[in-house]
């Protein structure tokens, strides 16, 4: 794995300040009901994560530099499933 000096890893994490605070605002603007009034902000930020994750991982392939393996095992599909189930029990019971 090649070592990096400060300067790009300085770069990476003033780029993905910058990225997020551009996507928080533009969340805020369309949350807000003088523009959008857009009553779903899970649905956003979840779509703001996936943004953010196509722009670094784009900003990683264009280095060379190898991201982490993602591994699932069955621990871990388990674990997503039964937080989920209790996420929409919750959401259920609220209503």
């Amino acid at each position: 794995m090649p070592v990096t000096n400060w300067k790009n890893n300085a770069g990476f994490i003033i780029s993905w300040y910058f990225l997020s605070t551009a996507l928080s605002l533009y969340n805020k603007a369309l949350l807000s009901t003088e523009n959008h009034g857009l009553n779903l902000p899970l649905l956003m930020s979840a779509i703001h994560s996936g943004v953010h994750t196509v722009i670094t991982r784009t900003l990683i392939s264009k280095r060379g530099i190898q991201g982490p393996q993602l591994v699932f095992n069955k621990g871990c599909i388990v674990n997503i499933v039964s937080n989920a189930e209790i996420f929409i029990i919750l959401i259920l019971a609220k209503k």
